[in-house]
C-alpha cells in the first residue's frame, strides 16, 4: 500500500513495464490521475497470454484512447538514475531511451522454487503438479504462483483459488481435478 500511495501521488511521466492485465490496470489508474503514462511491452501485442492478435489489435487503440501511450516490442535494458539517485528514464536494448520520473514493473511473476528444487521435486518454470495439485512427491502438493500445471504458471488469483480447492479435496481424500483456467 505504501508503494501504491507513492506511485499514485507522484508527479512527472511514469512508465509501466509490461502490457499484460496488471500493467494495463496500473497504467489506466495512473492516467485517471492525470499522469503522463507510457506502457512498454516486450512483445508485439498487448495481453498476448490472454488475447489473440485480432483482439489485441482492437485493444491497442482503446488503451491509447484512455490517454496511455503504448510502445510495443521494446526490450528494457536498464532503469536509468540521475546523480541524486532518482529515476530519470529507461534504456532499451536498441540504444533508445525514454525519460520518466517513475517506473512501475508489471512484467509477470517468477516462482520461488529453490526449496522445492532442494527437496528433489520436479521443477521446470514452477513446481510441476498434476491435476490434483500433487508434485513429483506423492505427499507434497503445490498451488499458486509457484505451481506449474500443464506447462502454465498463473500469476492471477482466480486460478489459484481453484487450485487451492482441488488441493484441499486431495488432502481430504475427495476426488477432484484441476483442469486449468481460462484467463
Amino acid at each position: 500500500p505504501a508503494d501504491c500511495d507513492r506511485i499514485a501521488c507522484g508527479s512527472g511521466p511514469v512508465v509501466v513495464i509490461g502490457g499484460g492485465l496488471l500493467g494495463l490496470e496500473a497504467a489506466y489508474a495512473l492516467a485517471r490521475r492525470d499522469r503522463e503514462v507510457t506502457v512498454v511491452h516486450l512483445v508485439d501485442r498487448l495481453m498476448e497470454r490472454q488475447l489473440d492478435a485480432t483482439a489485441a489489435a482492437l485493444l491497442l487503440p482503446a488503451i491509447e484512447a484512455l490517454g496511455v501511450d503504448v510502445r510495443l516490442e521494446h526490450a528494457t535494458r536498464a532503469i536509468l538514475a540521475a546523480d541524486d539517485g532518482r529515476v530519470r528514464g529507461l534504456a532499451f536494448a536498441d540504444g533508445a531511451e525514454l525519460a520518466c520520473s517513475q517506473v512501475v514493473i508489471a512484467a509477470g511473476i517468477r516462482p520461488h522454487v529453490d526449496l522445492a528444487r532442494a527437496a528433489g521435486l520436479q521443477v521446470e518454470r514452477g513446481v510441476v503438479v498434476d491435476d490434483r495439485m500433487v508434485t513429483s512427491h506423492a505427499r507434497v502438493l503445490a498451488v499458486g504462483e509457484c505451481a506449474q500445471h500443464r506447462g502454465v504458471v498463473h500469476g492471477i488469483v482466480a486460478p489459484i483459488h481453484d487450485q487451492a480447492a482441488v488441493a484441499a479435496d486431495a488432502l481430504a481424500g475427495r476426488e477432484s481435478a484441476y483442469a486449468g483456467a481460462v484467463v
